[in-house]
């Protein structure tokens, strides 16, 4: 192997179709790369936030709501892992969260 080779990248395309061929695998535990790319999935597919008021929900691209549990069950994680895992994403700038209680 060549250690001398450089490589430039001007850019990288991630569209929807590109994650789900990369995240299709058997029934099983998500990884963290699989987990980060169900989230980029899910905030690339535009549709209303049901945590707005529907006289003020809008679609918007890059948002989404949805809930600890049901990450948890998509990847088969904990949701004490999900938990952590969202947190590591919003310590390194990669998520912002707004998190809710049920009322």
């Amino acid at each position: 192997m060549n250690n001398n080779l450089s490589y430039e990248v001007s850019h990288v395309v991630i569209t929807p179709r590109l994650i789900e061929f990369l995240k299709q695998k058997p029934k099983g535990r998500f990884t963290r790369l699989e987990a980060y790319f169900d989230l980029l999935s899910r905030a690339m597919v535009k549709k209303p936030l049901s945590v707005l008021p529907k006289a003020a929900s809008a679609e918007l691209l890059g948002e989404f709501d949805t809930t600890v549990t049901e990450l948890a069950g998509d990847w088969a994680w904990q949701r004490a892992t999900v938990r952590d895992f969202l947190s590591e994403l919003s310590a390194i700038g990669q998520l912002a969260r707004l998190i809710l209680t049920k009322q």
